[in-house]
């Protein structure tokens, strides 16, 4: 069982490690291009967006103020958005005075606990 776990957390570390298009032999192309997208969507977002911006390349958050783990002294809101592919991961923006402040990756474990990554952790670089 650990092993079946260790192999999960792995494969999504590894997807970010790549520096081509992300690409799982086991989902078909249609995934595989829609995790690209949402891969290419996030890359776009950085600290001088402001809300306004982040919903015209991402739409509508799947959850606002939501994450109650993760704060930010004078934040103004938490949006969240659903990883489309992973199911355990969701990309998280916190926003403090007007623009973007802290972009991060949330994934959780098979025990249910988050763990927060630099985007730049899950995510190829350019």
């Amino acid at each position: 069982m650990r092993k079946i776990q260790l192999f999960c957390i792995l494969l999504i570390f590894v997807s970010g490690c790549t520096t081509q298009r992300i690409s799982f032999p086991h989902l078909s192309k249609a995934d595989n291009d829609t995790l690209n997208n949402f891969d290419a969507k996030i890359s776009q977002i950085t600290s001088e967006f402001t809300p306004q911006q982040v919903k015209e390349i991402l739409g509508e958050p799947d959850q606002i103020d939501a994450e109650d783990e993760l704060s930010i002294k004078d934040q103004e809101s938490v949006w969240t958005y659903e990883h489309p592919i992973i199911g355990s991961a969701r990309f998280i923006i916190i926003f403090r005075d007007g623009q973007v402040d802290l972009l991060t990756i949330a994934s959780r474990d098979v025990f249910g606990k988050s763990h927060y990554l630099r985007r730049d952790e899950f995510l190829a670089p350019d």
